[in-house]
């Protein structure tokens, strides 16, 4: 899923406006608006040239992007203690009620966290 939120940070990170993109990508302001506050999406040809113009691959705006590329940059037995890890969380989370989703976010945070100092 297209994560408006790492759209944002990347710009700001930058220093672009939201008016400066999307004259560069010849799109209305708030078009470029609504992509970051997540009501809408940008197209393959848009978000192609975003990954050009911040010389990151296409992939980088999907919110998946963090914990996958972390994962993989695991080696064999650190990748087996993440899934472990994961799927006991899951179980605790079974017999618990469901987690909201920022608590689920700062957990994936910390795993994350956790795993790059290990």
């Amino acid at each position: 899923m297209f994560s408006g939120e790492k759209l944002k940070a990347l710009r700001q990170e930058n220093g672009y406006s939201q008016a400066d993109l999307a004259k560069r990508l010849q799109i209305s302001r708030a078009s470029y608006f609504n992509w970051e506050n997540g009501k809408t999406k940008p197209n393959q040809k848009n978000l192609e040239q975003l990954s050009q113009i911040f010389k990151v691959d296409e992939t980088y705006f999907l919110s998946e992007h963090d914990i996958v590329n972390t994962y993989l940059q695991l080696n064999p037995d650190n990748r087996l203690k993440l899934e472990n890890y994961a799927k006991n969380l899951l179980k605790e989370q079974e017999i618990v009620k469901p987690l909201p989703k920022p608590l689920i976010l700062a957990m994936a945070i910390t795993i994350q966290s956790f795993m790059m100092s290990s």
